[in-house]
């Protein structure tokens, strides 16, 4: 599957187009990265449906309420693109609650505080085990090894496990799906699960 180690330093052609069409897009492309990647969601997944890699990587870019995002995605024989980001999920479960609702605080309209409830969803029998563990947790590093073939993903086979969220506080106020919330709010982070097969 992984080819060989190299040094990803000097980033190839294909993440410097993406960190050039980044710079054109959008305002804070860096800085915010995860909150961008978290945009490309998974919603409508259903538990367990399965995807073909083609082994084709491209930087995609959305707009969303007038805001450009760029991202990069596998595309599938099913004519889906996969975000990348979202297909490396997490290296541990750790501080994640899997089988309770988790309290979301925000601000209501009349600046109270309002609460909402989120909670974990995976497969049935769902084992960590099964979860995609990539070559290395560098985003533009992965998305080198891919497109420089280097990490090979044609025919891969990967299944949607699922979403997980982890609980935490706000240390700053923010606004996040359209919720304002302040310091101290609690708030959860989502991660998508996946595992990957390859042939």
């Amino acid at each position: 599957m992984y080819k060989n180690k190299r040094d990803f330093g000097d980033y190839s052609k294909f993440i410097k187009n993406y960190l050039s069409v980044c710079t054109i897009n959008c305002e804070k492309n860096i800085a915010v990265m995860s909150i961008r990647e978290r945009m490309v969601g998974c919603n409508g997944y259903a538990l367990g449906q399965k995807f073909i890699l083609t082994g084709e990587i491209r930087t995609k870019i959305s707009e969303i309420d007038g805001v450009k995002y760029v991202y990069i995605v596998l595309s599938t024989k099913e004519g889906v693109d996969l975000s990348l980001a979202s297909l490396m999920g997490v290296s541990s479960l750790k501080g994640y609650v899997l089988d309770n609702d988790v309290e979301i605080q925000f601000l209501s309209e009349n600046n109270s505080i309002a609460t909402r409830k989120e909670r974990s969803y995976l497969i049935k029998d769902f084992d960590f085990a099964q979860v995609w563990q990539p070559p290395t947790r560098n985003y533009l590093d992965l998305a080198t090894m891919i497109a420089e073939g280097d990490l090979s993903l044609i025919n891969a086979k990967v299944t949607y496990l699922g979403v997980v969220v982890k609980p935490f506080k706000a240390k700053k106020r923010g606004v996040s799906r359209g919720e304002e919330f302040d310091i101290g709010f609690q708030r959860v982070i989502e991660n998508h699960l996946w595992s990957l097969e390859c042939i």
